[in-house]
């Protein structure tokens, strides 16, 4: 979830805010490459208006969006009770396979999670 909220705050948000402050400047920078003559192109005063009124409505959904998912997050990590520290074996534990945690001295195929018993090498 830091993550997503991350690349909110940093990339969505500016351009939000770049549409509700400076919404032709918008435009030029990124729209107006495509056509020939970019002046008869030019949005009117009310699409300008329509984009400071969509800017604003995103922002403030991302805002109310961004709060109950911290406030979720939080619910959850009160709910969800601490690992026990007796249940979480080393990797360093030479007892048993970190990554499917079989008894040492067993082949085993940890994709599969399939055990076999070694079997002794003729002398």
């Amino acid at each position: 979830m830091g993550g997503l909220l991350l690349f909110l705050g940093l990339i969505v948000v500016p351009f939000l805010l770049w549409s509700i402050f400076d919404p032709k400047s918008q435009w030029q920078v990124l729209s107006s490459w495509k056509y020939r003559n970019p002046e008869a192109n030019e949005p009117s005063e009310a699409a300008y208006a329509m984009m400071r009124i969509g800017g604003a409505v995103g922002l403030v959904v991302l805002v109310v969006v961004g709060y109950k998912m911290v406030q979720a997050d939080r619910k959850y990590r009160e709910l969800t009770p601490p690992a026990s520290s007796a249940s979480i074996t080393s990797p360093l534990d030479s007892r048993a396979c970190g990554s499917c945690r079989h008894p040492a001295g067993k082949r085993h195929d940890p994709h599969t999670r399939s055990v076999s018993t070694p079997t002794p090498l003729p002398r």
